[in-house]
C-alpha cells in the first residue's frame, strides 16, 4: 500500500512538473512573439527618458516664423512663473483662468501684463532674459527645489510634466486655425527688441502624442501607430542629443521643418497605447541611434536617401545611411492609396506652375548664393527639364533649368528645386516621363505642368504603405524592418 502511494505521488510530482514546463513554455512563447510583434512593456531600457525642447512656430500669415511680437497664454493648471538666472528668485503664481500678457520691453527683457496677480497689480516689468512656466504639481514631484547650500533652483522642465499629464496652459495668437493646447512647461525667451520664442519643454514621450496624433491619422491601426512612434520618437532623439551637443536653445521646431506637432488634445486611446508599447524604443544600426526618415506617400518606389540628404550619417558619424534608407519598390503603397480613398492627394498629382512664380523663387535663391559667395545671378526661364534619373526608381534626381544670364543650364538637385518651389506645388520628386511639361493657359501666361507620384521627400517610412501593412497583419517590427535595412531596436527607457 505504501508503495502504492508513493508510486502515485512521483506520478503526480511528475504531472505537475511537466504542467510547469509547459506552462512555462507557453509564457515564453508569448513573451516572445508580444515583444517580436509589440515591443511592450516587457522590454523598458535603463535610462531616463531625456525631454525634448520643441520651438512653437508663428503660424499666423503669411508663413510661419520662429519668433513671436506678443503672446497671450491662458492658464490650466495651476502654474509658477520663475526666472532661474535672475539672482533674486523672480517668481508669481497664478491659477487656472488666468491670462497673462507677454511683450518686450526693447533691451530690457519683458512685461508681464494680468489682472490674476494675487497683489491686485496689472504688470510686472522682469529684466531677465527667459523666464520658465511650469506646474505646481507634477509628475514625478519636484518639491525639493533647492541646492547643497539652500539656494532656490529650477529643475530640469524636460524631466518632469503636470501630475495628472494634462495641458497645462493654452497659447492665443499664434496659430489662425485654433488655440494649442500644451503639456509640460514653457519657456520664453527674449530674442531681440522686438520678438522672443516660445519653447516647450516636456519628456519626450508626451511630445510623442502630439507627434503621431497629427503625423499619422490617429485610425490608423495600432501597429502603423506603434511603427511611426519608433520612427519618431528616433527622430526627436537624435534631433536633441545633437541640439544639446550644440548648446543651442531648442532641439525641434513644431512644424514640418522637423515634425508636425499641434500640442496636446489631438491624442487618442490607440496613440496613447502606441507610445506605451514601444516606450524607449527606436531603430539603431549597429547600436548607434540615426534619424529615421518618414513621408506620406512613396509613390510605389521609396527614395535613397543619398539624393536628399547626400552623405548621411547616424547621431555619431560613424555609419552612413545609404543602405538604410535606400531606393527600392514599394508594393503596400498603391493599396493602401486606394483602401484610403487618396488617390488624388497621396497618388497621383498634377499642377501648372507659371514660369514667373519658378523664376522668382529661383532669382531669390540665386541671390542668397550670390551674396554669400558670389554666385551667378538669375534670368528669365527658357527651358526646364529632368536632368538626371535614378535608374532604380525613376526618381528624378536633378533638374537643369536655362535661363537667359547663363550660357549653359544649371543643375539642381530636384530635392532641392521642390523645397525651393513649394512641396505643396510639387509633391514629390517621382515624376511622370513628360514632366515637366510647358503648357499656354487662357491668360497667355506659361506654365510647367509637373505630375509627381506620392508625397513628401519618399525617404524611409511611407505612411500610406504602413497602414496597408498593418491592414494586411504585419507587425510595427515588419513595417521597420521592411523600410530601414539591417537595422536593430533598442529601449532606451
Amino acid at each position: 500500500m505504501n508503495i502504492e502511494r508513493l508510486n502515485q505521488g512521483v506520478r503526480t510530482l511528475l504531472l505537475v512538473g511537466l504542467l510547469g514546463v509547459f506552462v512555462w513554455l507557453l509564457l515564453s512563447h508569448l513573451r516572445d512573439d508580444r515583444e517580436a510583434r509589440g515591443f511592450g512593456r516587457l522590454r523598458v531600457g535603463i535610462g531616463q527618458d531625456p525631454g525634448v525642447r520643441i520651438l512653437i512656430a508663428n503660424r499666423l500669415p503669411p508663413e510661419p516664423q520662429n519668433t513671436h511680437e506678443r503672446v497671450a497664454i491662458e492658464i490650466l493648471q495651476p502654474v509658477e512663473l520663475v526666472a532661474p538666472d535672475d539672482p533674486q528668485g523672480k517668481h508669481e503664481f497664478l491659477k487656472p483662468g488666468a491670462v497673462v500678457r507677454i511683450d518686450v520691453l526693447g533691451n530690457d527683457g519683458f512685461r508681464l501684463s494680468s489682472r490674476d496677480w494675487s497683489d491686485g497689480s496689472k504688470d510686472r516689468n522682469w529684466a531677465v532674459q527667459s523666464f520658465l512656466l511650469i506646474p505646481r504639481q507634477t509628475r514625478p514631484a519636484t518639491d525639493n527645489r533647492t541646492d547643497r547650500e539652500g539656494n532656490p533652483t529650477v529643475p530640469n522642465p524636460r524631466l518632469f510634466e503636470a501630475a495628472d499629464q494634462r495641458a497645462v496652459f493654452r497659447l492665443q495668437g499664434v496659430d489662425p486655425k485654433n488655440q494649442p493646447l500644451y503639456r509640460g512647461s514653457l519657456q520664453v525667451l527674449w530674442n531681440s527688441p522686438k520678438d522672443l520664442q516660445l519653447i516647450n519643454h516636456l519628456p519626450l514621450e508626451a511630445y510623442l502624442e502630439g507627434v503621431i496624433a497629427v503625423e499619422m491619422s490617429p485610425s490608423y491601426p495600432l501597429e502603423a501607430l506603434k511603427a511611426q512612434a519608433i520612427a519618431s520618437r528616433g527622430f526627436a532623439y537624435c534631433k536633441a542629443s545633437a541640439a544639446s551637443a550644440g548648446k543651442r536653445p531648442f532641439d525641434l521646431v513644431d512644424t514640418r521643418e522637423d515634425q508636425e506637432y499641434l500640442g496636446a488634445g489631438f491624442s487618442t486611446l490607440g496613440v496613447v497605447k502606441a507610445v506605451l508599447e514601444t516606450r524607449g524604443v527606436i531603430p539603431t544600426i549597429h547600436g548607434n541611434p540615426f534619424i529615421p526618415l518618414f513621408s506620406a506617400s512613396s509613390g510605389g518606389y521609396s527614395a535613397a536617401i543619398d539624393d536628399v540628404f547626400p552623405g548621411a550619417r547616424d547621431l555619431y558619424s560613424r555609419e552612413s545611411l545609404s543602405g538604410v534608407m535606400l531606393a527600392k519598390p514599394d508594393p503596400y503603397c498603391l493599396p493602401g492609396v486606394i483602401a484610403l480613398g487618396k488617390q488624388d492627394t497621396h497618388w497621383e498629382s498634377a499642377n501648372d506652375i507659371l514660369s514667373q512664380d519658378i523664376q522668382k523663387k529661383l532669382a531669390q535663391a540665386m541671390q542668397a548664393a550670390a551674396n554669400q559667395n558670389g554666385g551667378q545671378q538669375f534670368g528669365f526661364i527658357n527651358q526646364i527639364r529632368v536632368g538626371r534619373r535614378d535608374p532604380r526608381s525613376t526618381r528624378v534626381q536633378t533638374v537643369l533649368v536655362s535661363h537667359t544670364a547663363a550660357t549653359n543650364a544649371i543643375e539642381i538637385p530636384a530635392a532641392v528645386f521642390r523645397s525651393l518651389i513649394g512641396p505643396q506645388l510639387i509633391k514629390g520628386t517621382l515624376w511622370s516621363p513628360e514632366s515637366p511639361k510647358k503648357v499656354e493657359g487662357l491668360d497667355r501666361k506659361f506654365r510647367w505642368r509637373i505630375t509627381s507620384y506620392g508625397w513628401g521627400h519618399g525617404v524611409g517610412m511611407s505612411q500610406v504603405s504602413a497602414w496597408q501593412m498593418a491592414h494586411q497583419g504585419l507587425s510595427a517590427r515588419n513595417i521597420i524592418d521592411f523600410f530601414y535595412q539591417d537595422t536593430d531596436l533598442k529601449a532606451l527607457w
